[in-house]
This record gives structure tokens, sequence and C-alpha cells, in this order.
């Protein structure tokens, strides 16, 4: 059976993949007279008084209430106006659970699948993903479509498996659309289909998911189920980099260090291949290596060059391995030494990878 971590393809952690929102009083079930004190803790929180929020819904969540169960579950569990406890959270998590409030089932299913203040049981996590899909949290129903997919922690079933995913993924959520274009991709888990991954990728990205902004730019600069478009691509790398993601930071990097219809523009070059390397991509690195070799973007300095190329080849970049073995062999930016530059050639070979110059960009 393959593990959860794989099947779900994200890392389910509390504090950050599974960011559930601080509920709002338009979800919570009508109670009238709770409603008033409710506002008053949705005030605090958003003002950062956590002390006051927490006050205010443990006093709700004793009285029985599931919204606000979860709630200082929720609180608890990020230590926010409380000692930080998953013990305690995962304890009000599973009350209100018991109550079928689908944020509190979507939680306590996370923390079964990491162990975290509970037993770890991907069997319990399904149960419970599955419980809150049925409620209609999109989220939920793409977990346990995943699950369905690879028998983890139910009985693998591909049919039922990509019905949740297709049900998140038409109910508009971004992550659900972007795992329905990979199966449609790969074909695995559905029938291989270009155009209905195409469509699906771009209503991710259109969403504004890094992810599928950068698999969108990725088919486009490749032509991969998709009509070659290299200015179309650049643009969806640029969503992507925006976001912060180091990939796409890198590749947007060197879309404008070769250039498109060969007009280079090294200025957004650097900008863009610092970003990543700062983060510490590998191939921008290598690629801050080349611009400093080449002084490209960059007045040339070989020392540069060399810290940047080391940096890369340490993280295991065999093209970098090969700059730098180049660079010790010449005395360039470092002090000659034929003794190192054959230790990082002999790396390259160990590996099987054909060698590049130091003059070579990706």
């Amino acid at each position: 059976m393959k593990s959860i971590r794989s099947a779900v393809g994200v890392a389910l952690l509390v504090l950050t993949a599974v960011a559930l929102p601080f509920p709002v009083l338009a979800q919570q079930a009508a109670v009238s007279q709770a409603a008033p004190t409710m506002a008053d803790s949705e005030a605090a929180y958003a003002a950062g008084d956590y002390d006051k929020a927490i006050q205010i819904v443990r006093v709700l969540a004793e009285a029985g209430d599931a919204l606000a169960q979860y709630r200082l579950g929720y609180m608890t569990a990020l230590g926010q106006g409380t000692e930080k406890d998953l013990n305690a959270a995962a304890g009000w998590f599973r009350k209100a659970a018991d109550q079928g409030e689908p944020a509190a089932l979507l939680q306590l299913g996370v923390f079964h699948i990491q162990g975290s203040g509970v037993e770890r049981s991907e069997t319990e996590a399904a149960r419970l993903f599955k419980l809150a899909a049925e409620k209609g949290n999109t989220l939920a129903q793409l977990y346990v479509g995943q699950m369905y997919l690879v028998g983890a922690g139910i009985e693998k079933n591909e049919v039922a498996g990509l019905t949740w995913i297709m049900s998140a993924a038409r109910a508009g959520n971004a992550e659900a659309q972007f795992k329905l274009g990979t199966i449609y991709a790969t074909g695995e888990g559905a029938t291989k289909d270009a155009k209905e991954a195409r469509k699906w990728f771009e209503l991710a990205a259109e969403s504004g998911l890094a992810s599928a902004q950068y698999t969108l730019a990725g088919n486009l600069m490749a032509g991969t189920g998709i009509e070659k478009d290299k200015a179309k691509a650049r643009e969806w790398y640029r969503k992507a980099a925006e976001q912060g993601m180091p990939a796409a930071q890198r590749d947007l990097g060197a879309i404008y260090l070769a250039g498109i219809d060969g007009k280079p523009d090294y200025a957004l070059a650097y900008e863009w291949t610092r970003k990543a390397a700062d983060a510490g991509d590998a191939g921008a690195l290598s690629n801050l290596g080349y611009m400093y070799y080449s002084g490209k973007g960059v007045p040339q300095d070989d020392q540069r060059a060399a810290e940047a190329y080391g940096k890369a080849a340490e993280k295991g970049l065999a093209r970098s391995a090969t700059a730098l073995g180049a660079l010790y062999e010449a005395g360039r930016g470092v002090e000659k030494s034929d003794e190192k530059a054959a230790e990082w050639y002999a790396r390259v070979r160990s590996a099987g990878t054909a060698t590049r110059s130091p003059g070579s960009s990706r």
C-alpha cells in the first residue's frame, strides 16, 4: 500500500498545506443568541487579539457549539492565544467532527495521517475525509479521491477516485483541477486525454495555483498537448515566479537569458535567477555561475562563478561539478588544483553524466 503522503500528493501539515481559514459567521449554524458573541470573537481574531478570541470561543465550545469546537482546536493547534497542544487540539476536532463539522472532519483526518495528537491511521483518515467529502468539502473530496486511486487507507477504486476528484474540480478547487489535469496527462487513473489535461491545467492556472501555472508553462514551451507558444509560456512562468516558486523563477530567468526570438534580457535574467538561487535551487545556482563566468547580466567574476557552481555542485548537479572542475584546472576564481579538478570530474563520471564547460547555462 502506498503512503498517504504520496497518495494525497501534498505534505499535510496543519500549519502549512492545510491552511484552513478561520471560520466566519456565514459558516455557523443559525444560533441567534451565539451570533453576537461569535462576532466578537471574529473581530478579536481579525485584530490579532488571540487571547480575547479564544476566551470567547472556549465558552461556546464547552457549551457544545461544533464550529466553536473546531475553532478552538484550530487555535490550539497553532498556539494562538494558548500554548500549542496538538493532543488538546485533536480532542476539540474530535468533538466537532462527532457533530459532523466538515472542517473538523478534514483536519482530524490530516492529524490521523500525521499521527499528530492521535494514532496514525490512513484508514481512519480516509473515513473522515469521506464524511467531509459527502458534506461538500472540496479539499476532502480531493484527498479521498486520491486515496481511492492508490488504495491508501481504503480499497482501491479508480472510478470512485476520479469521481471525487472531478467533483472537487468542478466545484472550483484548484488543487483538484490540477490533479485532474495530471491524471488525464499521464493516463494514471483515467484514459489519457491531452485535451482534457490542458483544460484542467488551464483552469487551475487561472485560479492562481502556482504548480499549475508552472506545468502549463512547461507544456507551452515544449508543445506538449498544446500548441507551442514561448511567449505565453513566459507569462505563465512569470505568474508562478511572482508567487515565489523557485523552479519557475529559475526557468523564467533562463528564458530571459536565452531570449525569445534571439533577444535576451540580461537584467531580468539575473533578477529571477538570483531569486531562485537565493532559495537554493541548484539549476539557478548553476545558471548564476554561468552568468558570472560569461559576464552576461553581471560584471564578469570568476570567483563568484566558482562560488555559485560550487553550491550547485554540492547539491549534486553534474554540470556544475564539471564547470567547477574546469575552474580548478585553470585556476580561475579558485586556487589552481589538479587534485580538486580531478575530484570534481570523478563525481561526474561516477554519475555517468556527460561533461560541460563552465560557459554552459542550464
